[in-house]
């Protein structure tokens, strides 16, 4: 075992670690899963991917284009939400496989430190190994190459690892290349037909982490997002994020959520709190916390309870008229139910995520 392969499982089973937090390859992430299941402590994922880039007919082609080539070669593709398929409508496919390729040749090479550089080298050389072999691989099974194909040199490169950007095209939705994560700065570009060929591409490799949708149509748009199997999927745009944002795959990409909210959630649990705070509970001394008052005493204590409506947040009453429109919205979030606690008579209040009711719990 490696030295770093064994100081991630001393730390990934130590007694004191309650959460887990990893963003790194599939198979290490179900290493750590692994290890945390002997102790059930709770694991968040972000793994690997083979994003999408999807481009119709009516986007705006130079936007489109810029973002498929910045998705790609950014970090020399080697980071997980890297678009490594552009799908392009066959009616504009010549044009948009054209203006990439000829973008690709352009991409200057360099020191990533030096300010007219756009493109470093990748991480190391076992990585480097890899890339040249996934490509050599695809052009041996017939991909064709429109740009780059191997390795870059040059007297201002060195002896660096540098890979050219590479261009494939006409790639069989069903290839290797089309489906393993490679890492480094590779675009296969796959023609399609229909918005359900898009989707039936798009959603067709054991990934789920991020995806591009260019279009002018905003139904289109909100048809995409809601059939693509990903858990960041950005419109118009690609290589945009913020601070406050949820971000995480589905699939073989991982589960949890980093940043935002969701993010916070993901290293708290939730506790139910049950108090009851009747007369008659309160005569009967040391019972402790959730005593039930018996016989009499109970059902006298459930007739002084107040009318637990009076004091629920307004937000968790059952809304009525106009304000059904806004308690809506606020319970717009879903498969998730927030829970509130009623002061004056220290219940616990559920809004269900799916629904407006308000259900109240007291002893």
């Amino acid at each position: 075992m490696s030295l770093v392969a064994s100081c991630s499982s001393c730390l990934t089973r130590h007694p004191d670690v309650a959460k887990i937090s990893s963003t790194g390859g599939g198979p290490t992430g179900k290493r750590i899963a692994a290890n945390a299941a002997d102790r059930l402590v709770p694991v968040s994922l972000e793994l690997g991917g083979k994003s999408p880039n999807i481009v119709f007919e009516d986007a705006d082609l130079n936007r489109a284009i810029v973002g498929a080539v910045a998705g790609i070669f950014g970090a020399a593709g080697q980071t997980c939400v890297a678009g490594s398929r552009l799908l392009v409508q066959r009616s504009v496919y010549d044009r948009v496989l054209s203006e990439v390729s000829a973008r690709a040749g352009r991409v200057r090479l360099g020191d990533p430190k030096s300010t007219g550089t756009e493109m470093g080298p990748v991480a190391n050389q076992p990585q480097y190994d890899r890339i040249l072999g996934m490509m050599a691989a695809a052009q041996e099974s017939g991909e064709r190459v429109t740009a780059g194909g191997g390795a870059a040199s040059g007297d201002d490169l060195g002896d660096g690892l540098f890979v050219q950007p590479t261009v494939l095209a006409d790639v069989d939705p069903d290839s290797a290349i089309a489906h393993e994560e490679v890492f480094g700065p590779v675009l296969a570009v796959i023609p399609f037909d229909t918005e359900e060929d898009a989707v039936r591409i798009a959603n067709g490799t054991e990934f789920g982490l991020a995806a591009g949708v260019w279009t002018s149509d905003v139904s289109r748009s909100f048809r995409m997002t809601a059939a693509l199997d990903a858990g960041v999927i950005r419109v118009n745009t690609y290589r945009t994020s913020a601070a406050q944002a949820p971000f995480g795959g589905i699939k073989q990409s991982g589960y949890g959520r980093e940043r935002g909210e969701d993010a916070l959630a993901d290293y708290t649990y939730v506790k139910n709190v049950m108090v009851d705070t009747s007369t008659a509970a309160r005569r009967t001394g040391g019972r402790g916390v959730g005593a039930r008052a018996g016989g009499r005493e109970q059902g006298a204590a459930r007739r002084q309870q107040p009318l637990h409506g009076r004091h629920l947040p307004h937000d968790a009453r059952r809304p009525r008229g106009h304000q059904a429109g806004a308690a809506q919205r606020q319970c717009s979030r879903t498969r998730r139910a927030a829970t509130r606690t009623c002061t004056p008579c220290s219940s616990t209040v559920t809004a269900g995520a799916s629904s407006t009711r308000a259900r109240t719990t007291s002893s």
